[in-house]
């Protein structure tokens, strides 16, 4: 929804750190996978999902130094959407978010507020969904 805010410097880790997230309680649900190609649309990049071992700390070490603040907060909540996308978000996955966020220097109650946002969000487009599909 927001990748477009990254640099084109920041996209193929930003997909590292998908599939890393997507991989941090051992299971790559179909949801996950989906999300994960969305984002390569949305980047404008091959729909290849990255196969090598992810090395997630030289990974966050880059995006750390090469991103804003805003982009940091893009990249948080777009790795909640794709953990929340399978409709689990476990203590595993919640573990990989409190990295995340120390690494980037976000506080929790940035976390908490961008959560919130998630949620609100999806709410409603589900609501969108439902009328204008009849769903």
């Amino acid at each position: 929804m927001f990748l477009n805010y990254l640099k084109d410097e920041s996209k193929e880790n930003f997909l590292k750190l998908s599939m890393a997230a997507a991989n941090a309680n051992r299971i790559i649900e179909e949801e996950e996978k989906q999300m994960v190609l969305a984002y390569c649309k949305e980047l404008g990049v091959k729909e290849i999902i990255p196969s090598e071992k992810i090395d997630i700390d030289k990974v966050l070490s880059e995006l750390k130094e090469k991103t804003n603040k805003e982009e940091k907060k893009v990249i948080v909540f777009e790795i909640l959407g794709l953990m929340y996308s399978d409709g689990e978000y476990d203590e595993v996955e919640r573990n990989f978010i409190d990295n995340l966020i120390n690494e980037f220097e976000i506080t929790n109650e940035e976390l908490n507020r961008i959560e919130e946002l998630l949620n609100q969000y999806s709410e409603l487009y589900k609501k969108i969904v439902l009328e204008i599909f009849n769903k």
